[in-house]
């Protein structure tokens, strides 16, 4: 019962209230040790186009081939959880910016990979993609874990308003958490 309330009955990644608890835990922990902390938030480009034009059934398992692509990509130690709808993130303890760079790089090139596979030769090949915000402790020293996760989604909207399927990272000094 313990993992049923914890995990994502869809992509078997931890839920929101699993991934929220393991944050908090990991951020105190991170703080004590003075360990860098790293998130990823992400965004799945042209869902609600894939969903309307091929079916609920094809966004389902776009969503389930992206929860294989994180798996695939953590440690033991990294968390992957769905917040949500299209929206996913990633915890990486004791990784500072470029190794998160270096993560969200090998995701964003396997997702493209797969949901080419998931399209082929329909009309929305090209067209599905992904938009990744990345934040630290050690470069966007936030306060507390929501301040974390502000910060990441900050990034993510700069990504979606820049180009769409494109990684950026927080910068020091950016407070807003969406920009619009």
């Amino acid at each position: 019962l313990e993992t049923v309330a914890a995990t994502d009955p869809l992509t078997g990644l931890a839920n929101r209230r699993a991934f929220n608890q393991a944050m908090h835990r990991c951020f105190a922990e991170a703080n004590r040790y003075q360990n860098d902390l790293a998130c990823i938030l992400i965004d799945l480009d042209g869902f609600k186009r894939l969903n309307d034009t091929l079916g609920h059934p094809a966004g389902d398992e776009l969503l389930q081939r992206t929860a294989r692509v994180l798996e695939a990509n953590c440690r033991c130690s990294d968390i992957a959880g769905r917040l949500g709808g299209d929206e996913f993130i990633l915890l990486l303890p004791q990784t500072d910016m470029v190794t998160t760079g270096s993560v969200a790089r090998r995701i964003y090139d396997e997702f493209m990979i797969s949901a080419k596979k998931l399209l082929g030769q329909t009309k929305l090949d090209g067209q599905i993609g992904i938009s990744m915000g990345m934040a630290s402790l050690g470069q966007s020293e936030p306060a507390n874990p929501d301040d974390l996760i502000s910060c990441a989604d900050h990034a993510m909207y700069l990504a979606k308003d820049a180009n769409k399927t494109s990684i950026v990272a927080h910068q020091p000094g950016c407070t807003e958490s969406r920009p619009r």
